[in-house]
């Protein structure tokens, strides 16, 4: 990309463009957008300006499945477990408060959102449980996280005193929110005896682009300045009063603050935090012959929430995930398809799921990259005085990045200096 110097900009162009802003966002995903949102709605006067290296979404948000969804059963044990109770509830609680601020903002239709039932499918031990899911304990756990499930509705959110629910959009977490397992047979069109499936009580589908263009749609009205295609190459001093940031090498951009989106390319910008690139790829099939059985319309979750799969609604199948096959290889930013996924994910649909071979074409397949941190929650603080970084979504960014854009956006806006730890930010 090829940039005009900066030197050869008008007047009119750099007291447009250059700045100085009140605000540059740095990432326009999901994460991106919804901190800018809430920079304008709290304070409409600000001058915000958005950064996109790509397009709006391009890495991870406008490439994913399309889920919106808390997680699976054993998605949610595992993290239970590694993060203990209290920083479990708020996480999760976190997820529902971005679910609910996207049904707010952009309402069901502009994003094709749909709620449906959803399962985690469990099939017997072999090649397609990869995971080691232990379904003893899975069970044990069931009736401890449907107790915190309870308790998620009305969990404290930072920068706000209390829970208001909007009627027309939002509702109440479903209790129990996990069902008790139901068994599989072939002779129900599963592929495997012996195969288990997990309800979960509440979980969405969305149009991930329509999901993206409406937020560009709502952040645009608001009078945010977007800019796709101009990737940040360094930023300057984080203790200057000023903030610059290179494009290209030539052209600086100045700002009062920066917020950093960047989520799985965090580290090309910045050596620390760690956040850890993932591809995630997805197939999608031609229309099958005979229309998507009913046994597969909705979501469902499989190998530990490694692997996952839902109708679009037109007799195709979507199917993704499947990195746990290889972590280090998938370990890229890179968009491409991984051709041993590829057949695991063929042999899953046919095995597990019991479709046809005659009757089953992949007509589609691409890649996101998801950016992971070694705890298993996002990065969240500041970077100085007028530096803010959130990222790391961990494969949760569709559900958890409104949140998490919110709080970036009210911790940035915030007088003086917050502790995170007594603002509720962080568990």
């Amino acid at each position: 990309m090829t940039l005009i110097p900066y030197s050869a900009y008008s007047y009119w162009e750099k007291e447009r463009m250059i700045g100085p802003w009140d605000f540059v966002i740095v990432g326009a995903g999901v994460t991106g957008l919804n901190a800018a949102i809430e920079l304008k709605r709290q304070k409409p006067n600000l001058r915000v300006l958005v950064l996109e290296a790509k397009n709006s979404g391009a890495v991870a948000s406008s490439r994913s499945a399309g889920f919106l969804c808390l997680g699976s059963p054993s998605e949610q044990m595992s993290s239970l477990e590694a993060l203990g109770e209290a920083a479990w509830l708020h996480w999760t609680a976190a997820k529902w408060a971005g679910i609910q601020r996207l049904l707010r903002l952009l309402g069901a239709k502009s994003m094709n959102y749909k709620r449906v039932k959803a399962f985690e499918v469990v099939p017997p031990p072999g090649a397609f449980r990869r995971s080691d899911t232990d379904l003893d304990r899975v069970a044990q756990s069931l009736q401890e996280m449907n107790a915190l499930m309870q308790r998620v509705d009305s969990h404290p959110l930072p920068f706000r005193s209390e829970r208001k629910r909007d009627k027309a959009t939002e509702v109440p977490l479903p209790f129990p929110y996990y069902g008790e397992p139901i068994r599989l047979k072939t002779q129900q069109g599963w592929g495997m005896d012996s195969t288990l499936a997990l309800p979960i009580a509440f979980e969405g589908q969305v149009h991930p682009m329509l999901l993206v263009d409406s937020l560009k749609r709502y952040a645009t009205n608001l009078g945010i300045q977007l800019l796709n295609g101009f990737p940040v190459d360094s930023l300057g001093s984080a203790d200057a009063d000023l903030q610059e940031i290179y494009l290209d090498n030539q052209l600086i951009i100045k700002s009062k603050n920066i917020i950093i989106c960047t989520n799985a390319l965090t580290n090309t910008l910045l050596p620390t935090p760690q956040v850890i690139p993932q591809r995630g790829q997805v197939l999608v099939s031609a229309p099958i012959p005979g229309g998507i059985p009913e046994r597969l319309k909705g979501n469902f979750h499989g190998d530990a929430g490694y692997l996952y799969y839902r109708n679009l609604g037109n007799d195709r199948l979507l199917l993704g995930g499947a990195r746990n096959l290889d972590f280090q290889g998938e370990q890229t930013d890179r968009w491409a398809e991984n051709p041993a996924i590829t057949q695991h994910l063929t042999d899953y649909a046919l095995q597990v799921l019991g479709l046809k071979a005659e009757g089953l074409v992949w007509e589609q397949a691409w890649s996101g990259t998801m950016g992971f941190t070694p705890s298993g929650v996002p990065h969240l603080q500041a970077l100085g005085t007028h530096r803010w970084l959130v990222a790391g979504m961990n494969g949760m960014g569709m559900a958890l990045g409104p949140e998490m854009g919110r709080r970036v956006a009210r911790w940035a806006l915030a007088p003086g200096n917050v502790d995170p730890q007594k603002a509720g930010l962080l568990p």
